[in-house]
């Protein structure tokens, strides 16, 4: 076995656990709204979070540029996740909430986003996206595990157990992660710290700053989904089994996506995939309005999967073509805390306001109309030859 290959091994055990860990996220707006946290403030901590992200996480990522290195930052963000699971069990208030996700987001770098850069530093441009694609199903499979078997072990022992279980998991990702070997060729090219710089670089691709802001508003709806969902399968009497289950479904249908994506945006174009993926998100969104059945939630998002694995494999792989060697750890945090976490900043605040000013319903309307407005601007803005090189 070459050294490439184990070294992709070890990242995609890695991004198992993480996303493994991450399966508990469904539950903490649950969570929140035992201790009274309104919708509106469910949304404030999402934002005020995400806002945070956006800038420490951009310069841990351009930190880890700096010095050419991955391991120590992708350590210590599993690090830091784990010890802010432990922490949410010790707090019952809005506000130590809001302090908590806060600290996270400053201390944290992005684990997705190095383990993804690192994945794209090891392979040729021809291969990225089937090789990305592959590593990401191990992700898709340590979130339907524990997704698909949360909800038991909630209704066994409370759903702080849940929390405790992230923090082993993302233990587990850190420590894995102590077994990677630092890429020589990364340090050697290596550049003194700009956290501005490469921002400021981007942006001044008009024509891929223009697919990033109609990428955000198509994950502003997912953002939605992921806070609020949770909570409407629980007003409409959903149990804790039945709600990992809608969120383990369409994880398992990522897998043939994402495995298949690559080939399929090489015969329809990638404009085209995502315009299909996020037409799909749009009736997902409409289908929940007309249904207050929980057990027909599961078959709706089902959807999910054709939204979210296109938008993800293409999207990432898409930032990897763009930039060289050297900003691979900046761009991949640019994309995981630029397009995800202002999705995440703006998506929960919204969804949060009109669902408590409209209900939950409405708010769904919103997110379908958000998705249908990203699928005519795809359609319309993004020229593909000129974005995709």
């Amino acid at each position: 076995m070459s050294d490439k290959n184990h070294t992709i091994e070890i990242l995609s055990l890695s991004c198992f656990f993480f996303f493994a860990a991450l399966g508990v996220y469904p539950f903490i707006p649950i969570y929140y709204k035992d201790y009274g946290v309104s919708g509106v403030q469910i949304g404030i901590i999402a934002a005020v979070s995400a806002a945070v992200v956006v800038i420490a996480a951009s310069a841990w990522g351009s930190f880890s540029d700096s010095l050419g290195r991955r391991k120590p930052f992708i350590a210590l963000g599993c690090t830091m996740l784990s010890f802010t699971m432990i922490a949410y069990t010790l707090v019952s208030s809005f506000e130590a909430f809001l302090i908590v996700s806060v600290i996270s987001a400053l201390l944290a770098p992005s684990p997705m986003a190095l383990l993804a850069a690192s994945v794209f530093e090891l392979v040729s441009s021809e291969a990225k996206t089937r090789v990305y694609a592959r590593y990401r199903i191990w992700g898709c499979v340590g979130w339907i595990i524990t997704t698909s078997s949360l909800g038991v072990l909630v209704s066994a022992y409370g759903i702080k157990a849940a929390f405790y279980l992230a923090a082993v998991l993302f233990l587990f990702a850190m420590l894995n992660s102590l077994r990677l070997v630092e890429s020589k060729k990364l340090q050697t090219q290596s550049v003194q710290p700009r956290p501005v710089a490469p921002i400021v670089e981007i942006v001044k691709e008009r024509k891929l700053l223009v697919f990033l802001v109609i990428l955000s508003l198509l994950f502003m709806t997912f953002s939605m989904n992921s806070v609020f969902l949770p909570l409407y399968l629980s007003f409409l009497g959903a149990s804790p089994e039945l709600i990992g289950i809608t969120f383990a479904v369409p994880a398992i249908l990522e897998i043939p996506i994402m495995l298949y994506a690559g080939r399929l945006a090489d015969r329809i174009g990638r404009k085209s995939l995502l315009a299909f993926g996020s037409s799909v998100t749009s009736l997902r969104f409409f289908l929940y309005t007309i249904t207050s059945n929980p057990f027909l939630i599961l078959p709706i998002a089902s959807l999910h999967a054709f939204g979210y694995a296109l938008a993800d494999v293409i999207s990432t792989t898409l930032i990897s073509d763009i930039l060289p060697l050297g900003k691979q750890g900046i761009g991949q945090t640019l994309y995981a805390s630029g397009v995800l976490s202002v999705a995440n900043v703006v998506g929960p605040l919204v969804g949060g306001m009109v669902s408590d000013l409209f209900g939950m319903h409405i708010m769904f309307y919103v997110a379908s109309l958000l998705a249908m407005a990203s699928t005519m601007f795809f359609a319309l803005s993004v020229k593909e030859k000129k974005i995709i090189q």
